[in-house]
């Protein structure tokens, strides 16, 4: 796992938790993220996704927050708003992923994936090891 960055993460919206049928939390994207070359936090709502950004006391940050809510829509409106800093763009990267999409391939869900959080995370490496 390579070190954590230290800029803004991405964040990552994702749909509701999909979990077995005994109810356990057995989340395939939660899996993915674990084992994936990114540094990760879960958040437990968007409070504490905003809670992350704004917490500049840590030296180092995750590549990414992602948090598992009820309204995509309703959350993605709410975080862009909080965190835009033109008319145009938002401060922060704001990816959504609905978990129903990690049930039908999951090897071409989790590329797509991957290749989203690529367009911003490589770019943080680079600079970082341009820096260096």
């Amino acid at each position: 796992m390579p070190r954590a960055s230290q800029n803004t993460p991405v964040v990552l919206l994702l749909g509701k938790r999909a979990g077995d049928k005994r109810g356990k939390d057995l989340d395939p994207i939660d899996e993915w993220l674990a084992d994936s070359r990114y540094t990760t936090l879960e958040a437990a709502d968007v409070f504490q996704v905003l809670e992350q950004l704004s917490d500049f006391t840590v030296r180092e940050r995750p590549d990414l927050v992602f948090v598992h809510v009820d309204s995509m829509a309703s959350d993605l409106s709410a975080l862009r708003k909080l965190t835009k800093t033109s008319a145009y763009e938002p401060a922060v990267p704001i990816i959504t992923f609905g978990t129903d999409e990690a049930g039908r391939d999951p090897n071409l869900t989790f590329t797509r994936l991957a290749e989203q959080l690529d367009r911003f995370i490589p770019q943080r490496y680079k600079a970082a090891e341009r820096d260096a």
